[in-house]
């Protein structure tokens, strides 16, 4: 099972299209950022596909994380690490979580690199992180301190049960990145102008806003 401030619905209308880019993504890349705006669902897309995944989960909410440091320290509460402050130490615990997906919740744009180089510590080592607002790496920097409110044990490594991802329907003239017309309607994902580990989403209409 998940942590249980992860999100895992069982299905995500106006958001499937946007869990398989991820799981592609994933695929291709090996780590994968989800950009939305509040509201639109980035962190439930990261819980279906963790869910999904067949993968240990390394579930770490990194609000308020402000550099390199903060990274490691949160990382570290996470993995039970007893010198989370120590990365050395924190490192060493990653070493051993080979084949597991890190779920990074709320990292910044300008940080995503830093999160997404974890994965070279451990082989298969996957990432998918959530970020709030568009890819423009110049977001301001978080006002409070990672420490502020009880931040520790917020994922340990959990069995995530399996399922296999679905595949695109062939019979559509759409690709699972695009909608009709070149909109982002309903959700759909767009990545025009992004980096290849970048999956955005688009504001989700209020009645499946409220489905989430």
């Amino acid at each position: 099972m998940l942590p249980a401030w992860l999100p895992s619905p069982a299905s995500l209308p106006g958001r499937e299209a946007c869990v398989v880019a991820v799981e592609a993504t994933l695929a291709r890349e090996g780590a994968c950022l989800v950009v939305g705006p509040p509201g639109s669902g980035t962190t439930s897309v990261a819980g279906r596909v963790a869910a999904r995944s067949g993968r240990s989960i390394l579930a770490c909410s990194f609000a308020g994380a402000i550099d390199d440091g903060d990274i490691s320290l949160l990382v570290g509460y996470a993995l039970g690490v007893p010198s989370p402050g120590d990365e050395g130490s924190v490192h060493a615990a990653l070493r051993t979580c080979a084949g597991a997906l890190l779920v990074a919740d709320e990292v910044t744009t300008a940080l995503w690199r830093a999160v997404r180089a974890l994965t070279q510590l451990a082989p298969d080592l996957q990432v998918v992180g959530t970020s709030r607002g568009a890819w423009d790496g110049r977001e301001p920097t978080p006002s409070r301190s990672p420490l502020d409110g009880d931040l520790r044990g917020r994922g340990p490594v959990l069995a995530a049960p399996g399922a296999a991802p679905p595949t695109a329907d062939a019979s559509s003239p759409h690709s699972p990145l695009e909608a009709p017309g070149g909109a982002n309607r309903g959700g759909v994902p767009s990545r025009n102008a992004l980096p290849g580990d970048v999956v955005r989403v688009a504001p989700l209409a209020p009645e499946l806003r409220a489905r989430l």
